[in-house]
């Protein structure tokens, strides 16, 4: 049995189709029948019942065709179980975490990113854990959906045939901004994906060709946020989200629980910086501690301080 991805997706397809035509047919076969008995055998033809006697051999028919049927279907959707489940020793390692509400993958060199960067042609074996609540990773294109769940490990595999970007979605109900956790599938050239992996491209880089646009247009520090997922619980236009808004951050007075007492902070370069590294240490007031550490690189951090100080001159 091959276990690539065009033959895991292929047999998915194959089954889903199978109990598609089946269960038509059934269902075409079962009315036609009901018609034919009620036409057949109206009240104006058969005003008495007539007693009906067993027959052995219509009872083994209707009883062996059945079988037959299910133990075909189960025959296919267990190989097509076993395309997705079962996949090659020799694949790329990738270690998945969720959390409210975004994506990030880590690779074996210790590379971190929101975007899955994989080669194309090449075997990956994705290692999935929750940071907090039940996630669940939904690659639609590849028919790839496992739940991530808090305190333990699960895994699921692809193998990209193809160059291309697929969106990836939570499809777990995982907190009010649970829609907003998408990120995308990114499989490009070997060349370019081993020169990514050696951090001689970035994956602003590689995301530019694919929406160039957009990303040409981006600030590098909203990048930054874009990146780690902060836009999806941080609003832009001063509008209530999960956490505090961005607009004004910078300079802006804020009221925080430190320690259980509150407090009132201005939003300068120390407290931002704590923010992102610590979050729970100063909670701003009317918010829930939902938010989990990050760790940004030095490049990154200064260029999310220029972000926001910008933000808070306009």
């Amino acid at each position: 049995m091959t276990t690539g991805l065009l033959s895991a997706v292929e047999k998915i397809d194959r089954t889903f189709i199978l109990i598609f035509a089946v269960a038509f047919g059934i269902l075409v076969l079962i009315t036609g029948i009901m018609i034919f008995f009620t036409i057949r055998y109206r009240r104006a033809r058969h005003p008495e019942p007539v007693p009906i006697g067993g027959h052995w051999l219509l009872e083994v028919v209707w009883t062996a065709i059945p079988t037959l049927i299910v133990l075909i279907l189960f025959g296919y959707g267990w190989d097509a179980y076993q395309a997705l489940r079962n996949g090659p020793k020799d694949a790329m390692q990738v270690k998945v975490v969720a959390r409210q509400f975004s994506w990030s993958f880590e690779y074996s060199n210790g590379r971190t990113d929101p975007t899955l960067i994989v080669p194309v042609g090449r075997p990956v074996q994705l290692t999935l854990t929750s940071l907090d609540v039940i996630h669940g990773l939904f690659l639609p294109a590849f028919r790839l959906k496992r739940d991530v769940v808090p305190g333990m490990s699960s895994k699921a595999w692809l193998t990209p045939d193809a160059e291309g970007c697929f969106e990836i979605f939570c499809s777990q109900y995982c907190g009010t901004k649970h829609f907003a956790m998408r990120t995308e599938l990114l499989i490009v050239s070997n060349a370019l994906f081993e020169a990514w992996y050696a951090g001689k491209v970035g994956s602003d880089d590689l995301l530019a060709g694919v929406h160039y646009r957009e990303w040409a247009a981006t600030p590098p520090g909203l990048r930054v946020l874009k990146k780690y997922g902060c836009v999806n619980c941080h609003s832009m236009d001063g509008s209530r989200d999960v956490g505090p808004t961005f607009k004004g951050l910078f300079g802006r007075e804020v009221f925080v629980l430190h320690q259980g007492r509150r407090e009132k902070m201005t939003a300068d370069a120390d407290y931002i910086r704590r923010a992102i590294v610590a979050p729970r240490v100063d909670i701003v007031v009317g918010y829930d501690a939902l938010m989990s550490p990050y760790e940004l690189s030095t490049n990154e951090m200064a260029e999310v301080m220029g972000y926001f100080r910008e933000m808070g001159a306009q």
